[in-house]
């Protein structure tokens, strides 16, 4: 089955076309540059230059692919943009999202799957998260209230059903969990608050099966949020890697200053709540994720990482 995947060379677009590669699937990825393009070929998929918001060959591709998968998103969580910045991204990432479901319009897609990120629901105690519920946007989320709309509006318009995911704090060798695992190394990182906010992570492994499963089971209009299903504070996910690296563990600053250091972004990232219950994905997708907590994941990117555990945490 011909899938079209744009985004195809960042962290999470590269171990979606390993994966669909993997389960014999013909990948075409859009790509930035030919230079991006070659870590698609070593994946197994192939490549077209282009950017959603300029028409160009990319759309001939569209047309002739059954699935069509959006791994784009507006922002990085390690970018330093600021609000109106943000808005103004998510209005651009948004054109570029319309364009592609305009591009499949004519063609062959059976579904199109779209990915957000539970920063979309802002902080959440009061329950477990398995599904969109009222959107309450925070980070790079917080213009996606219109943009959302108009995203699904233009998908009924198509008629081709839309797949929504709604990923956790994805974690893998690449992205922002490398970045602050270099910081703790040095001495100096920091926990946003207090630390005691839950967050719901997912590796991007598992994340990038989940992908593959909705590649090939969903044709029908759905929405669900997907993470390992065992929440921990934001103080024991960088505690334990502090412990694994045997450096000592991080100091709480103020939120404020957090901002000030690593920018809204990774800040609302970190200390936003969020209690993701996969419970909606295994039901649709039959997932059970392979790194089910962030002990076990967290130890395997580090020896990805080449860095290995110094010493093993509790």
């Amino acid at each position: 089955m011909k899938v079209f995947v744009a985004g195809a060379s960042g962290f999470l677009g590269k171990a979606v076309v390993a994966e669909l590669s993997g389960r014999g699937h013909e990948v075409v990825g859009l790509v930035r540059s030919s230079d991006r393009g070659r870590a698609v070929e070593a994946l197994g998929g192939r490549y077209v230059v282009g950017d959603l918001t300029t028409e160009g060959p990319w759309m001939d591709e569209v047309k002739d692919s059954y699935r069509v998968v959006s791994l784009s998103l507006p922002v990085r969580f390690t970018d330093k943009a600021g609000i109106d910045d943000m808005a103004g991204l998510n209005v651009k990432h948004a054109k570029g999202i319309k364009n592609l479901i305009k591009a499949a319009k004519h063609g062959e897609a059976r579904s199109i799957i779209l990915t957000y990120d539970t920063l979309c629901f802002g902080s959440r105690t009061d329950k477990w998260i398995d599904e969109p519920g009222r959107l309450r946007p925070v980070g790079y989320c917080r213009p996606i209230g219109n943009t959302y709309d108009d995203i699904n509006r233009v998908g009924e318009e198509s008629g081709i059903p839309l797949v929504s995911i709604f990923p956790g704090r994805i974690y893998g060798t690449e992205g922002w969990f490398p970045y602050v695992v270099e910081r703790i190394r040095g001495g100096n990182w920091h926990l946003a608050g207090d630390g005691q906010n839950l967050i719901s992570v997912v590796h991007v492994g598992d994340l990038a099966r989940a992908y593959g499963e909705a590649v090939e089971r969903l044709t029908h209009t759905e929405s669900f949020a997907i993470a390992d299903g065992s929440p921990c504070t934001q103080a024991e996910f960088v505690n334990y890697i502090a412990d694994l690296l045997g450096k000592p563990h991080p100091s709480q600053i103020s939120y404020q200053t957090f901002v000030e250091d690593e920018g809204i972004m990774l800040a609302e990232a970190l200390s936003t709540a969020a209690m993701v219950s996969p419970a909606r994905a295994e039901k649709l997708l039959d997932f059970k994720p392979a790194y089910p907590d962030f002990k076990s994941g967290i130890v395997a990117v580090l020896k990805a990482l080449g860095i290995g555990p110094m010493a093993k945490a509790a």
